[in-house]
């Protein structure tokens, strides 16, 4: 008979214990089954991830392999290119070594003394001494044995140590240069006979006139002496002029004369006379008192000659018992500005600026040349030349400024006039 202690009740784990582990494993079960579930899941997106990866790794492998086939067919490109230039290119080293010719290097360099296609690993300062003539080549430009000229140029290579020569055959170019500089010395030679025949005409006109008036029976000695000393000043004048051409042609035109403002006008006036009584026009000079002694560095026959020019140009242009004027005055301290001013017609303003142009011309006879040696002649004297028309009545200003020879301060006055 089993006896049952008071107040104690038995559970039915007791009496079944593996109700316990049951419901342990079966929990155990279902995580590892989960687990299991979470781990195929990831291995499955792992797998795309591959896939994908492979398949962008594959895009990227034909990509990159289009690249260098193409950067393939750019070299042999780039390299069929350099054989097919005209202009030899030579590579070197680090070291100054050749590394590289293309086919018209190898042309150039080409040299009995040495084989040119087997110069690759030579010091290049060594070919220099083969192939070159050592005549002073300022670096930039040498001499081939054969007489070829060279022109050089070199740059270093950007992403390793090195240079690349450019070569170039000048020989071709100097020659055509060389008949360019004589076709230019020619035009020069024409462009100054002409600018002299054009120089000349006015004093050999007045020359003429005088020796016209010698052979008058009527004339006395001391006009006969008159007559022939304005010839002599005149023939004088030609062969300054001739001189003077000369010496622009030679580029050997000193300012190493000074002539003041009373000198200039008195001398402009002289030479004037028989012009402008030949086509009855006055002339009005008008000139500060304080400028009379106010000088300019100059070559003085080359200045008077291009004011004279002006003049004859105004004289032109002028109908009879008309007047043109010479005027000197000075807007700056340091400047004198010289006018001839006429009441012509005036200029074209579409054509002012080709007026100062060799051969150019407005006149039916005239050579176009008067003006461009004015203006030659005027920045020879560090001065300014220009034209233009008066601007409230017709006719034309010529106008030339030239610094002045800093003598002493100078004062505004009144204007004096001379008419002539």
């Amino acid at each position: 008979m089993v006896k049952h202690e008071p107040g104690r009740n038995k559970s039915s784990t007791d009496t079944h214990p593996s109700l316990g582990s049951q419901a342990a494993l079966k929990e155990a079960f279902a995580w590892f089954q989960e687990a299991s579930d979470h781990l195929t899941q990831s291995y499955s997106q792992l797998e795309n991830k591959v896939a994908d990866l492979s398949g962008e790794l594959a895009q990227l492998s034909e990509t990159r392999m289009l690249e260098l086939a193409e950067k393939e067919e750019l070299a042999d490109q780039l390299e069929h290119l350099l054989d097919l230039l005209p202009a030899g290119v030579v590579v070197l080293d680090g070291f100054g070594k050749i590394t590289r010719l293309n086919q018209a290097a190898i042309d150039m360099l080409s040299n009995k003394s040495i084989d040119i296609r087997s110069s690759e690993g030579l010091l290049w300062r060594d070919l220099i001494k083969v192939c070159f003539k050592q005549d002073g080549a300022d670096g930039h430009e040498a001499t081939l044995q054969d007489g070829r000229k060279i022109g050089i140029a070199l740059t270093a290579l950007e992403k390793e140590p090195g240079q690349i020569i450019l070569m170039t055959d000048l020989t071709e170019t100097r020659r055509l240069q060389a008949k360019v500089s004589q076709s230019e010395r020619l035009s020069s030679m024409g462009k100054m006979a002409a600018s002299l025949a054009h120089q000349i005409r006015t004093p050999l006109s007045a020359a003429l006139l005088y020796t016209e008036n010698i052979t008058k029976r009527t004339l006395s000695i001391s006009q006969y002496q008159q007559f022939a000393l304005k010839i002599g000043n005149r023939l004088r004048n030609i062969e300054q002029q001739i001189k003077d051409m000369m010496l622009f042609a030679k580029g050997e035109i000193q300012l190493n004369q000074s002539l003041d403002m009373q000198s200039l006008v008195e001398k402009v006036q002289l030479h004037s006379e028989v012009v402008l009584k030949q086509a009855q026009v006055s002339m009005k000079v008008t000139v500060p008192d304080f400028m009379l002694h106010q000088s300019v560095r100059c070559h003085e026959s080359s200045l008077l000659g291009a004011i004279q020019n002006l003049i004859n140009n105004a004289i032109e242009v002028s109908e009879e018992h008309t007047s043109i004027h010479l005027r000197i005055s000075s807007e700056h301290l340091n400047y004198i500005k010289i006018e001839v001013i006429d009441a012509g017609p005036g200029l074209p303003n579409e054509k002012i600026h080709q007026l100062m142009e060799p051969f150019f011309s407005t006149k039916p006879k005239g050579t176009g040349l008067g003006l461009s040696v004015v203006g030659a002649v005027v920045r020879a004297h560090n001065g300014q030349f220009s034209l233009h028309n008066r601007a409230h009545t017709k006719g034309a200003i010529a106008e030339i400024i030239l610094p002045s020879l800093p003598e002493k301060e100078l004062r505004y006055e009144p204007m004096s006039s001379v008419d002539s």
